[in-house]
C-alpha cells in the first residue's frame, strides 16, 4: 500500500480509534502495541511525511494561499494544456 502511494504521490490516512491506540489500554494492549509499532515504522521512513489532519489542513490552506497569490502573476498552463501545481513529491515545509 505504502508503495503504491509513494508511486502517485498519495495520501494514506490510519483511522485508528483513541480507546485501542494505547498499549496499556485493558484488552487492547495488542492493539496499541500494532499501532505503536505501525506508527513508528512509517515514521522511520524519511520520504514520508507522517503527521496530523489538523497539520495536512494548515499545510494545503498554505499551499492555496501561495497559489492564489502567484496565480495573479503567473500561468500554471503547461504546453500541453495540463495544471503545472500539481505536487512534486517533495516533503513539504
Amino acid at each position: 500500500m505504502v508503495a503504491i502511494l509513494k508511486q502517485w504521490n498519495g495520501v494514506g490516512v490510519i483511522d485508528w480509534h483513541s480507546d485501542t491506540s494505547h498499549p496499556k489500554t485493558p484488552t487492547f494492549e495488542h492493539w496499541g502495541e500494532t499501532y505503536f509499532h505501525l506508527l513508528e515504522t512509517l515514521s522511520n521512513d524519511s520520504s514520508l511525511w507522517v503527521t496530523s489532519l489538523g497539520e495536512i489542513a494548515a499545510w494545503i490552506a498554505r499551499r492555496n494561499r501561495i497559489l492564489d497569490e502567484s496565480s495573479r502573476h503567473t500561468s500554471f498552463a503547461g504546453a500541453d494544456g495540463s495544471d503545472l501545481r500539481r505536487y512534486d513529491g517533495t516533503r513539504p515545509s
